[in-house]
């Protein structure tokens, strides 16, 4: 069975603010806001963010009760037509939301660094997670290839220096990855184990790789 590389680990978080206990808004609420100051419409900032209007208006209704006072302020009517724009309140919780989102960014990267660490931890929990004794089974790396006409000869170079060969279809050899140097793991079924005693002209088809001391 061969060992997979280890995956390439990312890390994320979503950024979101709470008030009273409650959540209040998430990222994507902070930018309709941004959107409204930057386009004087909440219709507009809308579509921008990907809300339907309906939906924006209901955001900026649980934002307002929850921040203690509106966050938006709308002029209906006039020469240019009405616009919306957001309060003091509004544009200082938009600014502090932009502070945070920076700080927020320059610790997931500094997390993320220290992620690539954990993926020998991964490949490590993916062995472990094999549902099978850990009496007949053993890791190692594929150190020698010696193709058949049908099937290939897999030499695995264990924990301790031992070698185990295993015979496998070239299509299967192919289907798991096993090329010299790959991590794999060598099951035995305890049918497959062949005892014997003394040096006697026994002639067996299976390859003896190791003696008992």
């Amino acid at each position: 069975m061969n060992l997979e590389p280890p995956i390439a680990m990312q890390l994320d978080a979503e950024l979101r603010l709470s008030m009273q206990g409650q959540d209040m808004a998430s990222a994507r609420h902070l930018a309709l806001l941004a959107e409204i100051e930057r386009q004087g419409s909440l219709t507009h900032a809308a579509k921008t963010v990907g809300f339907s209007y309906k939906g924006a208006w209901n955001a900026n209704e649980h934002m307002s009760n929850l921040a203690g006072e509106p966050l938006l302020l709308r002029v209906a009517g006039g020469k240019g037509g009405g616009y919306t724009r957001l309060t003091e309140r509004g544009a200082q919780l938009v600014r502090n939301f932009g502070l945070i989102q920076q700080e927020h960014a320059r610790f997931i990267a500094r997390l993320n660094q220290q992620a690539q660490c954990l993926q020998a931890d991964y490949s490590l929990i993916g062995s472990l997670a094999m549902k099978t004794s850990a009496r007949n089974q053993f890791a190692g790396t594929v150190s020698a290839i010696r193709p058949g006409t049908v099937n290939d000869e897999i030499e695995l170079e264990i924990i301790g220096g031992q070698r185990i060969v295993a015979t496998v279809t070239r299509a299967s050899r192919t289907e798991l990855g096993l090329d010299l140097g790959a991590k794999a793991f060598a099951l035995l079924k305890a049918s497959s184990i062949v005892l014997m005693t003394g040096d006697g002209e026994v002639k067996l088809s299976a390859r003896i790789s190791s003696k008992a001391a």
